[in-house]
């Protein structure tokens, strides 16, 4: 084979693998993650009823990349502190 054949092959075989090696294993794209989602959920009652609710939403969030917070008033089915606690929340929450 003649030197002008062989570069003719080789060059740009060797200048397609170093695009396709800085294309497929780009820096920058390894180490990205999604701002995380907060999330608050005012429960009635504080009592063991919504145990299983509360394990399947935590899982959720697990899955999901989201913080969830639990706020349960400190009396039983207060419908006063349910307010004051959504209220709290929603002046915490930063605009959309």
């Amino acid at each position: 084979m003649s030197r002008k054949v062989l570069l003719q092959l080789v060059l740009p075989l060797i200048g397609l693998s170093v695009l396709f090696w800085l294309l497929a294993f780009a820096p920058g794209d390894k180490h990205y993650q999604p701002a995380l989602l907060e999330m608050s959920v005012i429960l009635r009652d504080g009592d063991g009823n919504v145990s299983a609710m509360r394990k399947g939403m935590e899982q959720a969030a697990k899955d999901l990349n989201v913080e969830l917070r639990f706020l349960t008033p400190a009396e039983d089915n207060s419908a006063v502190e349910q307010v004051q606690l959504l209220e709290h929340e929603v002046s915490g929450a930063a605009p959309a």
